[in-house]
């Protein structure tokens, strides 16, 4: 941000890009070490912007497969998928990218909630299962 006036009384800044927004994104996550919510994103970026604007940047960072959307409505790395346990209740909205989202947790985005493992497991129990497989372990 750059600093447009200031009189000693009023500073008006220049508010941040699309491009400055999904790097300010990027690192709230990774210093995280979790997937975040749109609301805990919005919470965490050490400056002011809308929650649209950052579903925004979400979007376009999903979409460029730099973050992924978790069956929880929440963002993160792919890394993240081995160790991350879904929260189980979420009020569930649309996914902001319903193709990319159902694709990667087909056949049931909320089998992956309510099992309560890590997704990395719940992934291998839905591939057994659609071998055939009928012992959930």
């Amino acid at each position: 941000m750059s600093v447009i006036y200031d009189d000693g009384h009023v500073e008006v800044v220049r508010g941040v890009s699309e491009r400055e927004l999904a790097e300010l994104i990027k690192d709230v996550i990774n210093r995280s070490g979790k997937p975040m919510s749109i609301r805990e994103i919005k919470n965490s970026l050490p400056v002011v912007v809308s929650e649209d604007k950052v579903r925004k940047v979400l979007k376009q960072l999903v979409n460029s497969d730099e973050l992924i959307e978790f069956p929880d409505a929440t963002f993160g790395f792919a890394h993240m998928i081995r160790s991350y346990v879904p929260r189980r209740s979420v009020r569930r909205v649309q996914p902001l990218c319903p193709e990319k989202y159902y694709k990667m947790w087909h056949p049931s985005p909320s089998f992956y909630r309510k099992i309560g493992k890590p997704i990395e497991e719940a992934m291998k129990i839905v591939r057994k299962l659609a071998e055939g497989g009928n012992n959930i372990e």
